[in-house]
């Protein structure tokens, strides 16, 4: 919840871990909890607001019961043809050969790099990163992007062109982070060791 200032939203009861629970649910609105811990950590904890429980009829839940069925058997489908194209991908099967079998779509990417991204894919320049470690007939997946699980394999590679000043500045930067984030582990490893502490790094 951090990214949200701490604010957890509308909780109900069988949500959080009991302690949490307890105290959370033993105010009154505008209180502040004393610290107190779970298996996560320390908390404090203030209600802003409550609303009494209320036992919904099944028509009244109905659409969003059918809704939330319809959803489960959907995931459980595509779950159930990601691991047969994974077996098959494992037997040595070329993708575009799997995926026929299982009636699924294929389609070939534009060339792509480390920095640019795949082509039609948002916000897939960690995808492209990843994917240009691969060599030709490997494969990866299921990889979530744009709200959706895609399975990749190389079909070709080549040489690219040096990269530009702008992408050179990129990639510094990133390395220059990389470093920055081992030092910092490591510091925290030492001082954990020498103090007899837990510490915690969150990204």
């Amino acid at each position: 919840s951090k990214d949200k200032g701490g604010e957890l939203g509308w909780i109900t009861r069988g949500e959080m871990v009991k302690e949490f629970e307890d105290a959370a649910f033993a105010l009154k609105k505008g209180e502040i909890t004393k610290p107190f811990k779970t298996q996560y950590g320390y908390h404090i904890a203030q209600l802003e607001d409550y609303e009494k429980a209320h036992s919904s009829t099944f028509a009244e839940v109905r659409d969003q019961v059918e809704k939330q069925y319809k959803k489960q058997k959907a995931e459980e489908k595509i779950m159930a043809l990601a691991e047969k194209l994974v077996n098959k991908l494992k037997q040595k099967e070329s993708l575009a050969k799997a995926a026929k079998e299982l009636s699924l779509s294929v389609n070939t990417t534009a060339w792509f790099n480390r920095v640019s991204g795949i082509p039609a894919l948002k916000n897939s320049k960690d995808a492209a990163d990843e994917l240009a470690g691969l060599y030709p007939r490997d494969w990866k997946g299921p990889m979530p992007l744009d709200l959706k699980e895609y399975f990749f394999q190389i079909v070709d590679a080549r040489e690219g062109k040096a990269p530009s000043t702008q992408d050179r500045s990129g990639l510094a930067q990133r390395l220059v982070s990389q470093r920055q984030q081992a030092w910092l582990q490591d510091f925290l490893d030492a001082q954990r060791k020498s103090l007899k502490v837990k510490t915690f790094l969150k990204g």
